[in-house]
């Protein structure tokens, strides 16, 4: 067995290096008990249930405990794959009688076997998620399930959860309330069969190993994407179950092509810079094409934006201190940020949206992405922030209003208000001038009419192709050149 261990451990780290290089796959890896393995858990049907998208890694083992499974090597493993997610369900085997080897406590032994496998899992770059017991589908005469000695887990596991912000699937509640819901009969129908023929409580056969793995699936959709939690996991792309994490976000970045021109270095999302600027899935930022409209003998132009960063995370990444290591005497920062400020504020996946307004409110958070305690800001914060320390680089800043989505409401494109106005009051405030590059693009945008774009927009309402980034930049490099003392008007060689 220890020979297999090592051996697949080889091959599924292999593969996982492979995928995270293509930036495709969701790698889930499950561990824990019987309940969860191949042979009669639920891991199979989650696995099924998911799109080609998310691969599952199931490295549950029978007859395991929270304190067995460390013991005998089944945990390393895990870890080495390299999993973006690892699923945590023990509890069955824990249960007194089960043996010194495995029988935990659960306030105590078992409280703190879980800690254990929740740190190492965030130490080694993945989110852990703890996943409640199923249910031994024991019955009353009335069809409902008898509690037993795995319920002090389950309670510790929910309780374990709060107090670290750690997502919990509570496939026991989900598996109750399905084995009721069933009665008796339907409820037996879930159940693998014994070699001796008779019904087992515990485990699942084929039916239940697919109706409890779509349950699963339906629980880690609910904790991961709190926003949607009706979603079919088979239509969920891998993009938005990928983490956002410090490394995912952190690539080769476009540096000054020579050292000695002033630059315009751009901050920002994927509106901005989208992916690594080279047109994938046929999707622009307008900012990698802002040099068209400049003398590039004159100045340089370095696209910094990131890709589903918002002001908070590009600067918690470290993305910001790199930009302002470059910025010198003489430089433009020109920023736009709002677009993802506006998402959740604590989830698993992104943790990345900023409170509202521009004022110096603050909330203390710990973050379920990285298990760190965090000073959460608002916008306009963070952009003061930015906008001060460019400043004593020497460098001139211009804060944009993030541009408009392919959104209508009749015959104008819906205005970003307030976002516009935050950045505006930020800029204001901090000495930058501002450019409302909402507003500018919205007008062009009426001006053509919805049919005309709507090709702009390939893929959602957000993101554009080359023709609408072009669209973008020449209305930004003509508002650049026109605010007063424009420190890039000397630079355009567009028609003006």
């Amino acid at each position: 067995m220890r020979i297999w261990l090592a051996t697949a451990a080889a091959i599924l780290t292999a593969q996982a290096s492979s995928a995270q290089a293509a930036g495709e796959l969701v790698r889930i890896a499950l561990v824990g008990d019987s309940t969860v393995a191949e042979g009669g858990g639920w891991g199979p049907g989650f696995r099924d249930a998911f799109g080609p998208g998310v691969e599952v890694l199931n490295f549950a083992q029978n007859g395991r405990s929270s304190k067995s499974y460390r013991a005998e090597g089944f945990w390393e493993p895990a870890l080495a794959a390299r999993p973006h997610y690892v699923l945590i369900q023990f509890g069955h085997n824990d249960n007194p009688g089960k043996g010194p080897d495995r029988e935990t406590d659960p306030a105590t032994t078992y409280r703190a076997n879980l800690s254990r496998y929740l740190d190492e899992a965030r130490a080694a770059g993945a989110i852990p998620i703890l996943v409640t017991s199923i249910v031994r589908r024991a019955l009353t005469p009335d069809s409902r399930v008898i509690a037993d000695a795995n319920l002090p887990y389950v309670e510790e596991v929910r309780r374990l959860g709060e107090s670290r912000h750690v997502p919990v699937m509570d496939l026991y509640t989900v598996t109750l309330q399905q084995c009721e819901r069933l009665g008796r009969a339907g409820c037996d129908a879930l159940g693998a069969t014994t070699a001796a023929g008779t019904l087992d409580t515990t485990h699942l056969g084929a039916a239940g190993q697919r109706a409890v793995g779509a349950l699963a699936a339906g629980e880690f959709v609910r904790v991961v994407l709190p926003a949607s939690p009706s979603m079919d996991p088979k239509d969920i792309p891998a993009s938005r179950l990928l983490p956002l994490t410090p490394a995912r976000s952190t690539f080769p970045m476009p540096a000054p092509r020579d050292p000695r021109l002033p630059s315009i270095v751009l901050v920002g999302d994927s509106t901005v810079r989208n992916g690594r600027g080279d047109g994938a899935g046929g999707l622009w930022g307008w900012g990698d094409f802002l040099a068209e409209n400049l003398d590039a003998s004159k100045v340089n132009v370095v696209n910094r934006a990131i890709g589903g960063l918002s002001s908070r995370t590009y600067m918690a990444f470290g993305h910001w201190e790199r930009v302002l290591a470059l910025l010198k005497r003489g430089d433009v920062l020109v920023m736009q940020f709002g677009h993802n400020d506006a998402s959740a504020v604590n989830d698993p996946t992104r943790a990345r949206g900023t409170l509202r307004g521009a004022d110096d409110e603050a909330t203390t958070i710990d973050n379920q992405m990285t298990g760190d305690r965090e000073e959460v800001h608002t916008y306009g914060w963070y952009l003061r922030r930015m906008i001060a320390e460019a400043r004593q680089k020497g460098a001139s800043v211009v804060v944009c209003s993030p541009v408009p989505r392919n959104v209508w409401a009749g015959k104008k494109v819906v205005r970003a208000l307030d976002y516009r106005a935050w950045a505006e009051q930020a800029a204001g405030a901090g000495g930058a001038d501002f450019v409302d590059l909402n507003a500018l693009v919205a007008a062009r945008y009426d001006a053509l009419g919805r049919d005309a774009v709507t090709p702009l927009f390939p893929t959602d309402d957000t993101h554009t192709s080359r023709e609408g980034a072009r669209l973008t930049a020449v209305t930004a490099a003509a508002a650049l050149g026109a605010l007063p003392g424009s420190p890039v008007a000397s630079y355009l060689s567009m028609a003006r």
